[in-house]
This record gives C-alpha cells, sequence and structure tokens, in this order.
C-alpha cells in the first residue's frame, strides 16, 4: 500500500497546481477506487488461501452482482423489523445490501450530528458570549506569538478576553435563526456583520482607550485601516464554524450543567468581564 500511494504522487503535485480542484473532481475518487480495488484483491486472496477466519468474510455481493431471484430469496429470509437501518427489508438490484452483512457501528459513530437550529436561552446566549471571548483571546495570542515571536496585550482587555468576537458570535446567533439552513447565506450574513462589528469596534476601542483594537492601514482593501477584507472573509468562515459546530457543541455542554450552576457561572463570567473593562479603563 506504500507503493501503492507513491505512484500517486504525480497526481498529488498536479493537483496542488490546480489549487485542489483536480483533487476534488478526480484525484480522491480515482485514489478511493485504486484502494477499494486493492481491499478487494487482498480479500480474495485471503479467503482462497483459507486463512485464519477468512470464513467471516462471507459478504458475497461485494464481488458478486445477485440476480432479482436472489435478491427476492434474501428479503424473503431476512427480517429486519427489529434491525438498526430500516423497518421493510427492500434494496433495488445493483445496490449493496449491507444489513445482510453489517456489524453494528459504536453509539459515537452514529449519533445524531449537531443541531445547528437548536434554541438557546439567555442564560446560553450570555455564556457563550463569554466562552467565544476566551476563544478569540487564545486565538489572538496564537496569531500573534506566530507572527511576531512574542507576547502581547495591547489588543484586549486586562483579562484574557475578546468581546469582539463574543459580540460578533451572539449577533449572528440572534439574526440567524430562521435561515440557518442556508449556508451560502449565513456566509455573506456573517461577512456583512463582522465588518460592520469590527469597524465599530474599532472606533469605540480607538475613542476610550486612544488606539484601534487592530490597525489594518498597511493592507490592502482597508476602509480607514479599521476592517480589512481578507480578515473580514476568515472571520465570515469562522463565524459559521461558530455557528454550525461551536456554539451547539458548547451549548451543549453547558446545558449539562444544574439550572442553579449555570447560573452561577453566568454570573462568575459577567463579573470578571466588568472587572476586567473597569481595570483596563484605570490602566488606559
Amino acid at each position: 500500500m506504500f507503493c501503492l500511494d507513491l505512484s500517486f504522487l504525480g497526481w498529488r503535485l498536479l493537483s496542488i497546481l490546480t489549487l485542489g480542484f483536480l483533487d476534488f473532481v478526480f484525484v480522491n475518487p480515482y485514489i478511493t477506487s485504486c484502494r477499494a480495488e486493492l481491499y478487494l484483491a487482498l480479500r480474495r486472496n485471503y479467503v482462497l488461501s483459507r486463512s485464519p477466519r477468512y470464513e467471516q468474510l462471507n459478504d458475497p455481493y461485494l464481488e458478486h452482482v445477485p440476480s432479482e431471484d436472489e435478491l427476492l430469496i434474501s428479503k424473503a429470509l431476512y427480517d429486519d423489523s427489529q434491525g438498526p437501518y430500516t423497518k421493510i427489508s427492500y434494496f433495488a438490484p445493483g445496490e449493496y445490501p449491507v444489513f445482510l452483512f453489517s456489524v453494528q457501528p459504536p453509539f459515537q459513530a452514529v449519533k445524531s450530528p449537531v443541531k445547528a437550529d437548536r434554541k438557546y436561552d439567555v442564560r446560553s446566549c450570555i455564556f457563550l458570549f463569554h466562552a467565544f471571548s476566551v476563544f478569540g483571546w487564545l486565538l489572538e495570542t496564537m496569531i500573534h506569538l506566530l507572527r511576531d515571536g512574542f507576547f502581547s496585550v495591547r489588543f484586549t482587555l486586562s483579562i484574557p478576553w475578546m468581546p469582539l468576537y463574543g459580540i460578533y458570535g451572539i449577533l449572528l446567533l440572534l439574526m440567524t435563526k430562521r435561515i440557518r439552513k442556508k449556508p451560502v447565506r449565513i456566509f455573506f450574513i456573517s461577512l456583512a456583520l463582522y465588518t460592520v462589528t469590527e469597524y465599530l469596534f474599532n472606533t469605540v476601542s480607538e475613542l476610550l482607550l486612544g488606539y484601534p483594537l487592530r490597525d489594518y492601514s498597511e493592507f490592502l482593501m482597508n476602509v480607514n485601516g479599521r476592517i480589512y477584507l481578507g480578515g473580514a472573509l476568515f472571520f465570515a468562515l469562522l463565524g459559521c464554524a461558530f455557528l454550525y459546530y461551536l456554539a451547539p457543541k458548547w451549548a451543549g455542554y453547558f446545558m449539562k450543567l444544574k439550572p442553579s450552576t449555570r447560573t452561577s457561572v453566568c454570573i462568575c463570567l459577567s463579573v470578571l468581564f466588568a472587572a476586567g473593562i473597569v481595570l483596563t479603563l484605570l490602566l488606559s
């Protein structure tokens, strides 16, 4: 298999030259098909050699296309009224009857996906504001360390909070309640919302602290040095990740706490945040 993967090196390089487009439309399906054929060859050899437990490889439909009579017989012999996949045992010619030769997957593999259209109560919104603010502080710190090689707190409060992220995330949650099943529209709304939010945030930061949160004067496609199109596109994608994955995931963990504990967590985080704002204003 290592040698087989080496034979795809030229396709991988060609895919890079096409910025991944060739990888999407041809290379990945081609490589996957080759690996499937390799598996079938190894499987066939294992069965023919009568190696230990070869009889467990008893799914002949991997290589054999069943006739309509065989399908009818299989359907008559199989009762999946208590099965994990379907309520009516039916499969058409050319379709692999997965439930005849399946292994029950673990619960983690089949549990319900994250529900982006879930509802958030007041305490969940308060918690998500603080959680995304802290996440933003960690992200900004990491970017700054990788880019400049040293830690700086000029872009944040006296506590590890980036309220721009929290405000942006909560506004996105509230403004997209009815259109969360339309990700393209969500992306453009996220782009516009972050652009406006960051511009206002930089303006307020300059008025209160004497310097903007970020200065984009050296970048192309900036507006008064307060917003930058490239950064806005990145944060539009980050907003989609927050809306469709991070917020439902974090809210799910938060809702597992007792109601009194959720209230206490919200109060403690809000007090810390308010104290950080006051301390920052005093120090500036």
